[in-house]
């Protein structure tokens, strides 16, 4: 209001007077403000909790709060009372989900503070990456390792590489080789490839050579051997692309061939029906999960851009038609342009003008 922000409750009345130039963010009730300059706390009932001044203040909970002073951060109480000798360079990261403040100290370390405001892991590290409610991941000399919410490592910091899968509860380590651990930093095997990459839906895709590439699970057990030459694990987790001889094929999660080695590409397309796009002869197919053709090679492209609605558009020459998730012949491609109108359930098509 005339340039101003404050707060109203839902019946319209006025919390916080309209004083403030910047917009109030509450986090836990508590926003700071700034008037004229000068920065003070102020929470949802627009009581003033710490009165304007010129220090930058930021909120750290319902009972504590940051005031910068002569470059360093310091924790005070709603009071104004100091809680603790000890000043930080920077505030880097606040985990909402665990509570835990990442913090920089003059020597440029970074450590962890808890709700409390105790120091639970030492400002010794380059970097820290908060995992969950317990662990973290950190880096000292350039090297990755792992701490618990008490500072005790639970891997010392001599790996290249920590890929943490939560889903298992493991680590994948990386020095020379690699290797599987569990939570406790006990080894539960190592893994005999040259690189093993991040793991998404479950599945990491690893190496033996550079261009041979098989695929392991989240405890580590090999699902493919290192023979392919790409792998594509579809979201459903329960089958893979994998080309081999530069042609293409579905195999399942038990390795079990679904789509035969025959095609130029294959990409999945349908999600929710199982459905499988492949080339074939420079013509495409769809193929169910069984590996059926559900739509044959008569046409000369196939557009996915109404598959949610279980359609997809086909082209035959410059001409464009309509099908259903069944392979079955919606529209004839015969239109110059067709539109699908969902709200009205009609699809719109042209053809000569």
């Amino acid at each position: 209001k005339n340039g101003l922000w404050g707060v109203f409750d839902k019946t319209g009345k006025e919390i916080v007077p309209f004083k403030y130039t910047k917009k109030l963010h509450f986090d836990r009730n508590i926003a700071v403000g700034q008037v004229s300059g000068k920065y003070e706390l102020i929470d949802n009932k627009g009581i003033i909790l710490v009165p304007a001044t010129n220090e930058i203040i930021r909120v750290f909970n319902d009972e504590l709060y940051w005031l910068k002073k002569n470059d360093q951060w310091e924790l005070y109480k709603i009071s104004g009372k100091k809680t603790q000798t000890v000043s930080y360079k920077d505030i880097c990261e606040y985990d909402k989900n665990t509570d835990f403040y990442i913090v920089t100290d003059i020597k440029d370390k970074k450590g962890v503070i808890n709700q409390k405001a105790k120091l639970v892991i030492p400002c010794k590290y380059e970097s820290i990456k908060v995992l969950n409610q317990n662990l973290f991941k950190v880096v000292s000399n350039n090297q990755y390792g792992i701490v618990d919410k008490k500072g005790k490592e639970i891997l010392s910091c001599e790996y290249n590489t920590i890929e943490y899968v939560e889903e298992n509860k493991i680590f994948i380590c990386s020095n020379e080789k690699y290797a599987v651990f569990n939570e406790k930093g006990e080894k539960m095997k190592d893994l005999s490839y040259k690189y093993v990459d991040d793991f998404k839906n479950g599945f990491a895709i690893v190496w033996t050579n550079y261009d041979k590439k098989g695929l392991i699970n989240h405890l580590g057990e090999e699902i493919l051997p290192c023979k392919y030459e790409l792998i594509i694990v579809n979201p459903d987790r329960q089958s893979f692309a994998v080309k081999l001889g530069n042609k293409w094929a579905i195999l399942e999660n038990t390795a079990k061939e679904v789509i035969p080695y025959k095609y130029q590409n294959i990409r999945k397309y349908d999600n929710e029906n199982d459905l499988f796009e492949v080339q074939f002869k420079d013509k495409p197919y769809f193929k169910n999960k069984e590996g059926k053709a559900v739509v044959l090679h008569k046409y000369d492209a196939l557009k996915t851009f109404y598959v949610s609605y279980g359609l997809a558009t086909v082209i035959l020459g410059n001409k464009v038609g309509l099908i259903n998730d069944k392979g079955i012949e919606i529209l004839a491609p015969k239109y110059n342009v067709i539109w699908l109108r969902t709200s009205k359930n009609i699809i719109i098509a042209e053809y000569d003008n």
